[in-house]
């Protein structure tokens, strides 16, 4: 079987997180920022499922939080040195198998 490479914006949207981290304000609606724990925010941003990675270069810094992926499901705010990428369609990408494989791709 043969697969075809497609670009991740073909099969995503990518979105860019839109909450200063330090503008965040305690709320309903967890919010994904490169910490291992969400923080709250009192408005949403996406209500989806999503992968979320750092648009900082995690090269020579070292540190865990720079090249953490999230996956996040429902309503959730994200923080401005996120991005999400949306599937533009579950039926041709699953975000929780894309979010497995970029994890996996990372590691290995």
């Amino acid at each position: 079987m043969s697969y075809k490479k497609v670009k991740l914006s073909e099969i995503c949207t990518i979105e860019k997180g839109a909450t200063g981290i330090t503008k965040a304000v305690a709320g309903d609606y967890p919010m994904v920022t490169m910490a291992e724990e969400r923080i709250t925010h009192n408005e949403y941003q996406f209500d989806t499922k999503a992968v979320l990675i750092p648009l900082v270069s995690s090269s020579g810094h070292g540190h865990a939080s720079m090249k953490r992926i999230h996956y996040q499901e429902g309503k959730f705010a994200v923080g401005s040195i996120l991005c999400a990428l949306v599937p533009k369609n579950e039926d041709v990408v699953n975000a929780r198998f894309l979010y497995n494989y970029l994890v996996d791709e990372r590691c290995g």
